[in-house]
C-alpha cells in the first residue's frame, strides 16, 4: 500500500484522474464533501514537499543555515510524523491570540511580502500537548509556505540564529544546539 501511495504521491495526474473517475461514478454531491474533509483539508505535508522546500532555502540562503534548519524542523516534528506537524504543518508555532497573525508579527509582514492571503491559515486546538497543558496551534497553508517562513524569520529577525526558535536565554540556546546537533540531515547533506 505505501509504495501505491508513494507513486501516486509522484504522479498527481494519475491521482487527479482516479479522483475524477470516482466523481463521475458516485456523483458530484456525495464525493466532494469526503475529498474536502479527507484529503484537501488535512493537507498533509509529504517527504518530497519538505525536500523540495529545504533544497529552495539551500539556494536562497545557504547550505549550513538549511541543513540546520532541517535539524530543527526534525527535531521539533519528531522527524515528521508529530501530530501537530501532520496536523498543521509546522514545527512548533503556538497561537498566543485568535486573530491573525496570532501573535507572531513578522508572520504578518512576510504575507504581505510573499503574496500569501491571511485566510489560508487557521488555529487547531489542541487539548493536551507534551507538556500536558491545552494549546493553539497555527496551521500554514502549505509546507512550502511554512518553511519559507521558518526560514526568513530566522534569518531576518533572530539573524540567522536557528537556536534562537527554542529560546532567546543564551544557555537554553547551548543546550538546543547540542541537541539539534545530534539530528542527522537526510534532505541537505
Amino acid at each position: 500500500m505505501r509504495k501505491i501511495l508513494d507513486y501516486l504521491e509522484k504522479n498527481q495526474l494519475i491521482l487527479y484522474c482516479i479522483l475524477g473517475g470516482i466523481l463521475m461514478l458516485f456523483g458530484y454531491k456525495k464525493v466532494v464533501p469526503y475529498v474536502k474533509n479527507h484529503f484537501m483539508e488535512n493537507n498533509l505535508p509529504t517527504q518530497s514537499n519538505i525536500k523540495n522546500s529545504l533544497l529552495d532555502i539551500e539556494k536562497t540562503y545557504n547550505k549550513d543555515f538549511a541543513r540546520k534548519l532541517e535539524q530543527l524542523i526534525r527535531n521539533e516534528t519528531n522527524h515528521f510524523r508529530s501530530t501537530q506537524w501532520l496536523k498543521c504543518g509546522t514545527a512548533g508555532m503556538v497561537a498566543t491570540k485568535t486573530e491573525f497573525p496570532y501573535g507572531w508579527g513578522y508572520l504578518q509582514k512576510f504575507c504581505d511580502n510573499h503574496r500569501v492571503s491571511e485566510n489560508d491559515f487557521d488555529i487547531v486546538h489542541f487539548s493536551q500537548t507534551s507538556d500536558g497543558k491545552p494549546r493553539n496551534y497555527i496551521k500554514f497553508p502549505s509546507t512550502d509556505i511554512f518553511v519559507k517562513f521558518l526560514a526568513s524569520f530566522l534569518w531576518n529577525v533572530r539573524k540567522g540564529d536557528v537556536y534562537s526558535w527554542y529560546s532567546l536565554d543564551h544557555h537554553q540556546k547551548e543546550i538546543y544546539q547540542s541537541r539539534l546537533n545530534k539530528v542527522v540531515p537526510k534532505y541537505i547533506v
